[in-house]
C-alpha cells in the first residue's frame, strides 16, 4: 500500500491479515518509509483501551501471543468490540 503527502513524500507500509479473533489489533510495517509521527504531526495520547469478547480465552490467546496486555472481559453480543480512551493534543 502507498500514498502521498501533501508535501510529496511516498509513504508505502504492509498491514498484517485481519486477525479471527476480533480484537486483536492488525499491524503496520512501514518499512524504510518515515513513520508519519516524525512529521511533527500532533500527537494524542492513548490513556486506556479496553474490549469484551463473547470468548474471552481464544482472544487472549492471540493476544498473548503478539505479548499484547490488554483489558479484555467477556462479553455478551456476539461481536467483539473495544473502546479506546484519548486525550487529544494541546492546542
Amino acid at each position: 500500500m502507498s500514498r502521498r503527502t501533501p508535501s510529496g513524500d511516498l509513504l508505502t507500509w504492509r498491514l498484517t491479515p485481519p486477525a479471527t479473533a476480533g480484537v486483536v489489533p492488525f499491524l503496520i510495517d512501514w518499512s524504510t518509509t518515515h513513520h508519519p509521527t516524525d512529521s511533527g504531526l500532533p500527537k494524542a495520547e492513548l490513556t486506556s483501551f479496553r474490549a469484551r469478547h463473547p470468548d474471552v480465552e481464544a482472544a487472549q490467546r492471540s493476544l498473548s501471543a503478539l505479548n499484547v496486555d490488554l483489558d479484555l472481559t467477556h462479553g455478551t453480543t456476539p461481536h467483539p468490540h473495544s473502546r479506546p480512551e484519548i486525550h487529544p493534543p494541546a492546542p
